[in-house]
């Protein structure tokens, strides 16, 4: 009974926060890479990197806004031929990036902070 009850208060706490926070139609499904193998010949250190907070992003057309605050990036756009086609960096303080309007196709995004993992995800252009 006691496990029953603390699911469904759960669920319910889950549906409020859904119904402040909805998701945007726009907004960006980051997946996390590893920038170094795991065992690449380095010593493994004791307690496991932090990884920092998945930055909030929308895509619209070439826009790319963020929408939280965010770590500085290297941004790198990847063609399906894994060729680097466009490489900037994304200061802290900016939250408007504009990619270049002469690519169109599918590419994936990458977003390095420096350290051991990166974020990426597929985008259209």
């Amino acid at each position: 009974m006691k496990r029953s009850f603390i699911s469904l208060l759960l669920c319910v706490i889950s549906l409020h926060v859904f119904c402040q926070n909805p998701p945007s139609t726009n907004g960006i499904e980051w997946e996390v890479g590893r920038t170094q193998p795991l065992s690449g010949g380095k010593p493994v250190p004791k307690s496991p990197e932090q990884i920092p907070e998945t930055p909030e992003a929308t895509l619209e057309g070439n826009v790319l806004t963020f929408i939280s605050s965010h770590d500085n990036y290297t941004l790198t756009l990847i063609d399906e031929d894994s060729e680097v086609v466009y490489q900037t960096v994304v200061p802290s303080t900016v939250s408007v990036v504009i990619l270049p309007a002469t690519l169109t196709g599918n590419y994936e995004l990458q977003l390095d902070y420096g350290g051991n993992y990166y974020f990426y995800c597929d985008i259209e252009l």
